[in-house]
């Protein structure tokens, strides 16, 4: 008989860790998903466009910002290869930019980080190119292959025709001087 008490005590204060100890893991679990939440919306938010590469340079995610500024809806975008997209682009200078240098694709390739790379964009149907500031930045698995890229990018397109109407002045000032 004492052994048995003894056995339904153990019994017992195991029972009561186990349960313990699922409680604590469920609070845990629920502390995640709140924090991921709380990204996932502080990113979603944010003023600068970020989209999300599988290893295919496949689109996989993108906030409303990227959407935004690309002028695309997400199922335009969501799925899509990098390198399908029937984008019109130039570098800073004008000359025509390679589809396999752009910096998403270089970061997948060389699994380095591409950054302040810029791109001038015109998308599909549209008749105005804008120019993109954009970082690439590969994240690695464990054995060092690129599991995604996280790229994100500004509109500085302002920026650009800020600096051409200078250059524009400079110019008209030298032809008087």
């Amino acid at each position: 008989l004492l052994a048995i008490l003894l056995m339904r005590r153990a019994f017992e204060r195991h029972a009561g860790e186990v349960a313990t100890s699922l409680q604590e893991k469920q609070l845990r679990e629920s502390a995640l998903r709140e924090s991921e939440a709380r990204l996932r919306g502080l990113i979603q938010d944010l003023n600068v466009g970020v989209v999300l590469l599988g290893r295919e340079a496949e689109v996989l995610w993108s906030n409303s910002a990227a959407l935004e500024t690309l002028g695309l809806t997400a199922p335009e975008l969501l799925g899509k290869s990098v390198r399908d997209l029937a984008w019109d682009v130039v570098r800073e200078d004008g000359s025509p930019f390679p589809v396999a240098e752009f910096p998403p694709l270089l970061a997948l390739e060389t699994r380095r980080p591409q950054r302040n790379v810029v791109m001038g964009v015109r998308g599909p149907g549209s008749a105005e190119r804008i120019f993109l500031l954009v970082n690439a930045d590969p994240q690695l698995a464990r054995d060092r292959s690129v599991s995604q890229v996280v790229v994100t990018f500004s509109d500085i397109t302002e920026r650009k025709r800020a600096e051409e109407r200078l250059r524009e002045k400079e110019d008209q000032y030298r032809q008087l001087v």
